[in-house]
């Protein structure tokens, strides 16, 4: 029995016990020669019997030390006391497994991505030495907060390791998976059937580790009896980015079908990380003409209007102006801007076009009326209406409020806020309901990504009342349940 106090070859002292795995304990102690601090793992009494344990023991001192990853913790020194195992670590002050975060409720995406990106970093190093971890857990990833508030992650305990084929064994150790079978939730579904696994069963495990961070709840496949199927990410949560769930769904996909490299996951999740550059604008020359059409344009519809002059009120509503302002003399100006809107149009299309600038607006209005604008005469107006008068239903028209248009940001404060009411209807921290909704009315299409039959929460859903709106608004709400 191992307990604080105790020396390892004269030299380690164990402090205190800071965890315990399934086949040994986890102790701080001090270096007595260097006196630093580090972190020791010793077999735990009685296992020094079993030849398979004390394999996979050796083979993890080994793998530790001599393969070195800046995610990976590494190891200091490895040996035997007495019959007692154990392997020197360096220790890292600060630091809690995943599974404490993954408690608290679900993780930011990015932050998910950033930490999984660390995961992949060490898995990749190990996959390139030959070597399949095989036990890849949220109680295996060590994370602390470094300044900044950046996430550390390191990847440990590479007791259920083993060299993958076709590579040469490196480690001396075992070939074949651990009868351990990894952690729970976290191993992929060939090693729980006993089938033949390779490296792409750490990244079903990786998959496993982000669908907890992302959503708080474990990726659980059921039993061979009763199979559970696991939903995405984003039909749990729909905040989460449709990106990173298919991510994490691949992952989680049959061996065939996921990702061939620790290194072809990570890319895939940069990917999703990378903010879309803006568009480049315009070429000037477009720009230009653009301004040049819409500014002749705008010059036909002002001619357009003068010659429905018939319509006072529509006059004033078009161009703002009394019956003195209109006057013809307007109309060979506008011509002067539409031609000037064709030759820029036409210079920036045909650069071998050579086309004069249009006249200045400062020469005699004499000159300015040898264009080809149409000269049009303005019929005689009609009488100012008196006050009150006028087109009852344009009247109309203007007192009757616009519509309000209802956005799926309305109708998800709305579900959210009967989160209470909602509490009764699962034992889950979160419930994820599928919702549409037409003339005001909403409608419960799906709970949990299930049709939801005669679940409580269609009460609940059918109570709510919306602004009305010709068209039908549908979508998922992700609710977090009272405790």
């Amino acid at each position: 029995m191992h307990r604080a106090g105790d020396l390892l070859e004269s030299r380690y002292e164990l402090e205190a016990q800071l965890g315990q795995g399934g086949t040994a304990l986890v102790f701080r102690a001090c270096d007595l020669v260097t006196k630093a601090t580090v972190a020791i793992k010793v077999m735990e009494a009685g296992r020094e019997q079993d030849p398979e344990a004390v394999a996979y023991f050796s083979q993890e001192g080994r793998l530790a030390a001599r393969i070195r990853d800046p995610h990976l913790v590494p190891a200091l020194h490895f040996g035997v006391d007495e019959g007692r195992h154990f392997i020197v670590y360096d220790y890292l002050p600060g630091t809690r497994p995943l599974s404490a975060l993954s408690e608290l409720g679900p993780v930011e995406p990015r932050r998910v991505c950033e930490m999984t990106l660390q995961v992949l970093y060490a898995l990749d190093t190990l996959h390139r030495a030959g070597v399949v971890h095989g036990d890849v857990s949220l109680n295996n990833c060590l994370w602390r907060e470094r300044e900044g508030g950046r996430d550390e992650v390191r990847l440990c305990d590479l007791g259920c390791a083993w060299a993958r084929s076709p590579t040469a064994v490196v480690t001396g150790g075992p070939t074949e998976v651990s009868d351990s079978r990894g952690s729970a939730f976290c191993t992929a579904p060939e090693i729980l059937n006993n089938e033949a696994g390779d490296h792409r069963a750490d990244l079903w495990s990786v998959g496993a580790i982000m669908y907890a961070l992302l959503t708080a709840r474990d990726a659980d496949l059921g039993d061979p009896e009763d199979p559970l199927e696991i939903k995405a990410p984003t039909l749990l949560i729909p905040k989460i980015p449709k990106g990173i769930s298919d991510v994490v769904m691949r992952a989680l996909a049959p061996a065939e079908q996921r990702y061939p490299s620790a290194t072809a996951m990570a890319e895939a999740i940069r990917a999703t990380l990378i903010t879309p550059k803006a568009k480049p604008g315009l070429p000037l020359w477009a720009t230009v003409a653009a301004m040049a059409l819409t500014a002749g344009l705008a010059t036909i519809g002002s001619l357009m209007s003068m010659a429905d002059a018939h319509d006072e009120a529509a006059s004033h509503a078009l161009t703002g102006r009394d019956d003195a302002a209109a006057s013809p003399a307007a109309s060979p100006t506008a011509s002067s801007a539409a031609a000037a809107s064709s030759a820029v149009l036409l210079s920036a299309s045909d650069p071998q076009i050579k086309v004069s600038p249009p006249p200045s607006s400062e020469k005699p209005t004499a000159e300015l009326a040898r264009t080809d604008a149409p000269k049009v005469t303005p019929a005689p107006p009609k009488p100012t209406p008196a006050p009150g008068a006028g087109d009852v239903r344009e009247q109309s028209k203007r007192s009757t409020p616009r519509p309000v248009a209802l956005t799926w940001s309305a109708v998800e404060k709305a579900v959210i806020r009967k989160a209470a009411a909602l509490r009764p209807c699962s034992s889950d921290e979160f419930i994820s309901l599928g919702l549409r909704v037409v003339d005001g009315l909403a409608t419960l299409e799906t709970v949990d990504g299930d049709p939801p039959r005669d679940h409580c929460a269609v009460g609940v859903v059918t109570g709510l009342r919306f602004a009305k709106s010709d068209d039908a608004i549908a979508g998922v709400v992700g609710v977090k349940l009272p405790d």
